[in-house]
């Protein structure tokens, strides 16, 4: 079969038309790929603004939480931020003239609810005691690290109600029950870095079930406190305030 210059030309047309479809094949292949690639790079770059935000809104409420958090923590510590436990003392003429000296404990409570399982730690003489109550010695070992629970290490007032309290060394138990202090009392406050006279810790529970712990001062001239420690958390807002041992 004889080729003509038209069959040539037919021929070299029908090639590249076919190239021409293939070349387009290519770009659009290219253009499929590239826009595949830019369609999988927004998803990843919307699914890491997705997770930038959900971190942000998870740090947002966990600061809230906290701040929440803190703001019941302070209230409660607030609301017991005055109960207070020191030594007290009462003068009173003696027998040959010489004035002699009663020593107790206050307790005050100017909270508006009651506090319960109350328990006071002090250092005191032994001659004061007609029963002696047991008591945990520090590191001293020597016996002025020798501290009482009052009114029991495993037995403490059950409920103590607001208003002002006199505790003292009783005859046939080692404390008396917490008797109203008026206000006209002539039992005066002392302060005392020895070891005859001092409350050094106070503990008890509040009347949302939270625990609470201060420890006086020891060694400064007036016996002061920081604020109050939580040792137990009822409420779930205060678990992360609750300190070690």
């Amino acid at each position: 079969m004889d080729w003509t210059w038209c069959d040539a030309v037919s021929a070299i047309g029908n090639v590249v038309m076919a190239l021409t479809a293939l070349a387009a094949l290519i770009f659009a292949g290219i253009q499929c790929r590239d826009s595949l690639r830019q369609q999988r790079w927004a998803e990843e770059q919307e699914r890491k603004q997705d997770a930038r935000e959900l971190e942000r809104r998870e740090r947002h409420d966990l600061e809230l939480r906290e701040s929440r958090n803190r703001e019941v923590f302070r209230d409660r510590q607030r609301e017991i931020s005055h109960v207070e436990a020191f030594a007290v003392v009462q003068r009173c003429p003696g027998d040959s003239g010489k004035p002699q000296f009663r020593y107790g404990i206050e307790l005050s409570v100017p909270t508006e609810a009651s506090i319960f399982d109350v328990r006071l730690w002090v250092r005191w003489v032994e001659s004061d005691f007609s029963q002696t109550p047991r008591c945990r010695t520090g590191a001293g070992g020597d016996g002025r690290e020798k501290s009482y629970a009052v009114p029991g290490a495993s037995h403490p007032w059950r409920m103590v109600r607001p208003g002002d309290w006199l505790i003292r060394p009783a005859a046939t138990y080692p404390w008396t029950h917490p008797q109203p202090l008026p206000s006209d009392s002539d039992w005066m406050s002392i302060y005392s870095t020895t070891d005859e006279h001092q409350v050094t810790e106070i503990e008890f529970t509040d009347c949302y079930g939270n625990t609470w712990r201060r420890r006086y001062n020891a060694s400064a001239t007036e016996t002061y406190a920081a604020a109050f420690e939580l040792t137990y958390a009822n409420e779930e807002e205060l678990e992360n305030f609750v300190v070690d041992e």
